[in-house]
């Protein structure tokens, strides 16, 4: 196709439109094979004005049935790109080999702190300091914290990433990074033979569990064993836990709720054959490790202690941030009522995070004399949407609500399809004063709208559409930006871990 066809922004021009579709949307039938690969995908220079034509509504009655066709094209895309495990495991193969791996002399000299110092060991299921997330601000905020107070600081995940647990039986080599510092790749066995040298030459250690995926339970229960701590802190990040699926949705599109492995939601997800045998080492895991369950918040804690079937043990709820909200006698600033509501997307633009929702919503005709979508991601968008590129990492740990700040965002639509655990970008949207749409099925972001009242919870796509189309959203943009005018909110991180290692809980 060339510029006679399509516009500069990759739709397609009106009389390509008219001539391979139908009014309903549908390509005639002689030019399904244009539209369509033989797969039955639809070609990526389609796939943009696919979702624009669902969402491309003149007024508000067909404005609200397209989120209907978005949520089916949606999905049907997350569908067709849908592949065993173990082939979309293939994906996440590193291509580079392994130069050399560490013995355990070398390990116990790397490890062996120079002014005897408690050692941390806490495992993830990525380096910290090169990707981005939740889990790992968390750890990047906790050995901030921890090696301030001298202690050493030991982070330990699979030097090969994986969508699952490590099989049973392997010896998995895993990376290591000390103090922020990679320092050695080795096989597991070899680090748990250092950590017992350095337990018997009377070196005091912790264990942290953040995350098991891509782990072998057994290998990690067998360092924790040999460093004879008596208390291992076990985050729940999210619900790996419970399922591979760590988000618990079904083949990735639907939510799940961790039933029992043995129902048929399990026998039709891509995750359920591997949850088989997933479930069962977990609780072998908790009944071999002296665990404390460490949780975000209490309504992620409730959710784990219904679902988890084996025996619950001592848990806590530790938030990762709250907020100190100072009211200010003198306004800073005037509330600007005619400019257009600026809506922001915060994070990775996928499914579970609500990514194809704001998309559609932003390519709505209804809507965009009305708002301002912009999305604020490190990754790039397969989308026309304005993006501002935000990576929140070690020494940015305030990335995200510096950027809300420097755009003056009225709204953040955070509209995931599983129950967050915490979900960092709702309070960073509160730190910058913006407030939050979400939807009642979005666990700790629904609870954290309702207590703060800052901003709104719907039922679902539908009433969201209805909720921008009758003024509401203009009405809670307002009040955010009167709230913005008066109030001074600063974003406090929590010490995650660290009061208890140092007995200050």
């Amino acid at each position: 196709m060339n510029k006679l066809a399509f516009k500069c922004d990759g739709k397609p021009r009106g009389w390509l439109r008219k001539l391979l579709f139908h009014r309903n949307r549908q390509p005639r039938k002689v030019f399904q094979r244009v539209v369509y690969k033989k797969n039955g995908k639809i070609r990526p220079e389609f796939q943009h004005w696919m979702l624009m034509s669902a969402t491309h509504t003149p007024n508000r009655e067909q404005s609200q049935s397209a989120t209907v066709d978005v949520r089916v094209l949606a999905t049907l895309n997350v569908l067709q790109s849908l592949k065993p495990l173990d082939q979309a495991a293939k994906s996440w193969t590193r291509r580079d080999s392994l130069k050399k791996l560490a013995n355990k002399e070398e390990l116990v000299e790397l490890l062996s702190p120079a002014n005897n110092t408690d050692l941390v060991l806490s495992f993830s299921h990525d380096n910290y300091r090169e990707h981005t997330g939740g889990v790992q601000l968390c750890i990047l905020r906790e050995e901030k914290v921890l090696t301030s107070q001298s202690y050493s600081y030991l982070n330990i995940h699979p030097w090969q990433p994986l969508m699952h647990l490590a099989a049973r039986g392997v010896d998995p080599v895993v990376s290591l990074v000390l103090n922020g510092v990679q320092i050695a790749d080795c096989k597991c066995t070899e680090l748990a033979a250092a950590v017992s040298t350095l337990a018997q030459q009377k070196l005091k250690m912790h264990a942290i569990v953040h995350h098991l995926m891509g782990h072998s339970p057994e290998s990690v229960a067998s360092i924790i064993r040999a460093s004879k701590v008596t208390d291992c802190l076990f985050w729940l990040h999210d619900f790996f836990s419970l399922c591979p699926s760590f988000n618990l949705q079904r083949n990735g599109v639907a939510q799940c709720s961790a039933p029992a492995r043995t129902s048929n939601a399990c026998a039709i997800c891509v995750f359920g054959n591997e949850r088989q045998d997933h479930l069962p080492r977990m609780e072998e895991f908790f009944h071999d490790v002296p665990v404390r369950v460490l949780s975000p918040s209490k309504v992620t804690l409730d959710f784990w202690k219904r679902r988890v079937p084996y025996g619950v043990c001592d848990s806590h709820i530790v938030p990762h941030l709250e907020l100190d909200v100072t009211t200010d006698i003198k306004p800073v600033a005037t509330v600007v009522p005619d400019r257009p509501v600026k809506m922001a997307f915060m994070g990775t633009p996928v499914w579970h995070k609500g990514w194809h929702v704001f998309d559609s919503l932003a390519h709505n005709s209804v809507l965009q004399s009305r708002f301002e979508f912009v999305a604020f991601a490190a990754s790039k968008l397969n989308s026309t949407v304005r993006r501002i590129a935000v990576r929140t990492g070690a020494g940015k740990l305030d990335a995200m609500t510096s950027a809300l700040l420097a755009e003056n965002v009225d709204l953040a639509l955070i509209w995931p399809s599983w129950p967050e655990t915490f979900s960092f970008t709702t309070f960073e949207a509160f730190a910058a004063g913006a407030y939050v749409i979400t939807n009642a099925d979005s666990g700790n972001v629904a609870v954290a709208v309702a207590e703060s009242g800052r901003g709104v919870v719907l039922k679902n796509d539908t009433e969201l559409l209805e909720f921008l189309i009758d003024g509401r959203a203009e009405k809670l943009a307002l009040q955010s930006r009167a709230a913005r005018n008066t109030q001074k909110i600063a974003a406090r991180l929590s010490d995650i871990s660290t009061p208890y290692l140092t007995g200050n809980c």
